[in-house]
């Protein structure tokens, strides 16, 4: 007697998302992980839209980071003199200290609340 068994790809999305102390700034849902030219990508536009809002005219911009290895890429540091924002990383393996990762939690609960079989 054989067994037979069916293998599932994994399938993964990743998200990026950047948020102010007041609200979420902007959001990407990507198939896949995530590369140095996604995440350019995903910075060129999140920085166009703040360009273009008015209440922000004038204002100096942080971008706090984590020290994932595509947030050190040349081409997103390029990105960020471009639009001539500031970059700043928070400490080594200190996820805590970054409010963006609040948001995720949040987002992982209510998906597990609503589908269990979810990782």
């Amino acid at each position: 007697m054989r067994k037979s068994t069916v293998k599932r790809s994994q399938y993964s999305v990743s998200l990026i998302s950047a948020i102010s102390y007041d609200r979420i700034i902007a959001n990407q849902l990507i198939e896949g992980g995530v590369d140095s030219s996604v995440f350019e990508s995903f910075l060129t536009q999140m920085l166009m839209g703040l360009s273009e809002d008015k209440d922000l005219v004038g204002s100096n911009v942080v971008v706090l980071m984590d020290n994932a290895r595509v947030h050190h890429h040349e081409l997103v540091l390029a990105t960020a003199r471009r639009f001539r924002v500031n970059i700043l990383f928070s400490a080594q393996y200190s996820p805590w200290l970054n409010p963006v990762e609040e948001y995720f939690n949040f987002l992982k609960r209510s998906l597990k609340d609503k589908s269990p079989n979810s990782k």
